[in-house]
């Protein structure tokens, strides 16, 4: 009935100029599809936005969800901001860090040209051969490992 007042979709007041209306549309749409075609999963999934009518007739209701939106808007701006000084310490440890966090897999070694030849592995109870590794906890040699360190 809405729709014969004020138009579907090409007037300035059409039915679809407006966001409720047009999750309204997208419900009832996929309402009528999943009770003609019951073998379509993907209507299912639109079974969650039912409740969304019941805030598009409500007043009240819209002014909460739409500042719960503009709330989630705002948080995305602190994110990216945090994520920026996330990067910026990341690229000053990569400089700084590059290459720093290797060992030897004797732990009595310290330095690369010592790592060399066998020794015994007190954890697999074995003679291993010595090699020169990257830290497992942590390291900067990529950018993506220098963000999680």
């Amino acid at each position: 009935l809405k729709i014969v007042v004020m138009g579907f979709a090409l007037g300035p007041t059409s039915y679809l100029r407006d966001d409720w209306n047009i999750i309204d549309f997208v419900v009832v749409m996929t309402t009528v599809l999943s009770m003609e075609y019951p073998e379509l999963t993907v209507c299912k999934v639109f079974r969650a936005f039912r409740p969304l009518r019941i805030i598009s007739h409500e007043g009240h209701l819209r002014v909460v969800v739409a500042s719960l939106v503009d709330s989630i808007r705002r948080s995305t701006h602190v994110c990216v901001v945090g994520l920026l000084l996330v990067l910026v310490f990341s690229i000053t440890g990569l400089l700084l860090f590059v290459g720093q966090f290797w060992e030897c897999s004797n732990p009595e070694i310290h330095y690369k040209s010592e790592c060399a030849g066998l020794y015994f592995d007190q954890d697999l109870q074995l003679e291993t051969e010595a090699e020169w590794r990257r830290s497992s906890l942590a390291h900067f040699d990529n950018i993506f490992h220098a963000a999680l360190s």
